[in-house]
C-alpha cells in the first residue's frame, strides 16, 4: 500500500493541521452510528502463507434509490517489511453504483501517512501528507467509477454489488497508484470454503486488471468472504461466516 511519489519541491515536515477532519473529508462519516448495517466482520491477512495481520470493517447504508449513500470503515493492523502498521480507512460513496464522494486513509506506526480524497465536481482532489512532505493532485472521476484499494478486502463489497447488478467491466480509481484502471469481471465455477462457522457454498469472481488477477469469493448475499492475488501471495480470509 505504499505510495510511490516524487517529493521534490514539496514542503517538508508533517504539520498537524494537515489532517482533515474525517467527517468533512468523507461526507457521511460522522453518521457512523446511524444507517443500516450492510456488513461487518474481520479478515485475517496472509502473505505467502504467513499470517501478517487483520482487517476489521463495517459498511453502512442510508437513504434509498438514487439518494442512497454508503460509509465503509476499516481498521488494518499488520506487520509490514518496515514494521508494525495500523491503517484506518473511511470511504464515502453514493448511488447504486457506489461512486466515491470522499476517502481517507491514516497510517501510523512504523510509517506515518495521511491520504485524503475529497470530491470537487467530477474530480477527486488527493492530498498526501507524511514525514517526507506533502503532495496534492487531482484524479478525474469517470462516470460510474469505483474506488478500490487492491489489498483492502471489504472495499470489494462494492465491486461484487456492481457485478450482481450486471456490470462486467468497471473503471476503478486506484488510490495506491493515483490512477484509473479497467477491471474485467468474470465468474468462475461455484465452490465452497471453510470458515469457523463450517463449510459454506460461495460464488467466485475473477477480477482482471491487465496482467494482474484477483479472485473474490462471496456468499449468496454478496458479502465478501475471501480475496486472493495468488501471484503476489496475498490473501484475506473472513474469520467467521457472516450471519
Amino acid at each position: 500500500m505504499t505510495w510511490e511519489t516524487d517529493r521534490t519541491g514539496h514542503t517538508r515536515g508533517l504539520a498537524t493541521g494537515v489532517a482533515l477532519v474525517l467527517a468533512l473529508t468523507v461526507p457521511g462519516a460522522s453518521l457512523e452510528a446511524q444507517g443500516v448495517l450492510v456488513d461487518e466482520g474481520e479478515f485475517r491477512l496472509m502473505v505467502r502463507g504467513l499470517e501478517v495481520g487483520s482487517e476489521t470493517f463495517a459498511i453502512r447504508r442510508s437513504g434509498t434509490g438514487a439518494e442512497v449513500r454508503f460509509t465503509a470503515q476499516g481498521r488494518i493492523v499488520m506487520e509490514a517489511p518496515e514494521g508494525r502498521l495500523e491503517i484506518a480507512t473511511t470511504l464515502g460513496a453514493k448511488g447504486v453504483a457506489a461512486e466515491p464522494t470522499g476517502y481517507q486513509r491514516n497510517v501510523s506506526g512504523a510509517r506515518v501517512e495521511i491520504v485524503s480524497f475529497s470530491l470537487l465536481g467530477n474530480r477527486l482532489v488527493v492530498r498526501i501528507s507524511s514525514d517526507a512532505g506533502e503532495e496534492m493532485r487531482e484524479v478525474q472521476v469517470p462516470a460510474g467509477g469505483l474506488l478500490l484499494e487492491e489489498t483492502i478486502a471489504h472495499q470489494f463489497h462494492f465491486l461484487v454489488a456492481r457485478y450482481l447488478a450486471g456490470d462486467t467491466r468497471i473503471q476503478a480509481i486506484r488510490p495506491e497508484r493515483r490512477a484509473v484502471s479497467i477491471l474485467e469481471l468474470d465468474e468462475r465455477d461455484p465452490t465452497t470454503i471453510q470458515t469457523r462457522g463450517g463449510r459454506i457454498p460461495v460464488r467466485r469472481l475473477r477480477v482482471t486488471e491487465g496482467s494482474r488477477v484477483w479472485e473474490v469469493w462471496f456468499d449468496t448475499r454478496g458479502r465478501v468472504l475471501r480475496l486472493e492475488n495468488a501471484v503476489e501471495g496475498f490473501r484475506a480470509e473472513r474469520v467467521s461466516a457472516p450471519t
